[in-house]
């Protein structure tokens, strides 16, 4: 039995092609397959900036959807919010940034899955042994 069927599936995010123009909230949420609550999260950590239109609605500029892709991808990879304010505050290119940050988190989880199959077969070694 696999560990990884364990765990829920992570809600496919739509994608549906890249955003054009400025768009509120709820069609940043259905491209992104993030929540209202975590978009505004990020919004008041100051990871995304938006606009407000005359009647309050956050409205968002394509960039600040780039951005909460990047932070959607990094949070599901594992990344903490320090990590991802760093990625996202690297000079240049962002997306070798956000590259190096993936990378570094699949050895980290490399590693970690290492640690678990020996710990796996030091019981299996215990019980073969009693």
């Amino acid at each position: 039995m696999s560990f990884a069927s364990l765990r829920p599936a992570a809600k496919a995010a739509p994608n549906r092609g890249p955003i054009a123009c400025k768009v509120p909230i709820n069609v940043v949420r259905d491209h992104t397959g993030l929540t209202d609550r975590a978009i505004r999260y990020y919004c008041e950590l100051e990871l995304v900036e938006c606009e407000r239109d005359r009647r309050g609605t956050r409205i968002f500029d394509p960039a600040a959807v780039q951005r909460l892709i990047i932070i959607r991808d990094l949070r599901r990879a594992g990344a903490s919010i320090d990590r991802i304010a760093t990625v996202l505050e690297a000079k240049g290119d962002v997306s070798v940034a956000v590259q190096l940050e993936l990378a570094s988190l699949c050895a980290a989880a490399e590693q970690h899955a290492s640690e678990i199959r020996a710990m796996v077969m030091a019981w299996a070694n215990a019980e073969a042994a009693a």
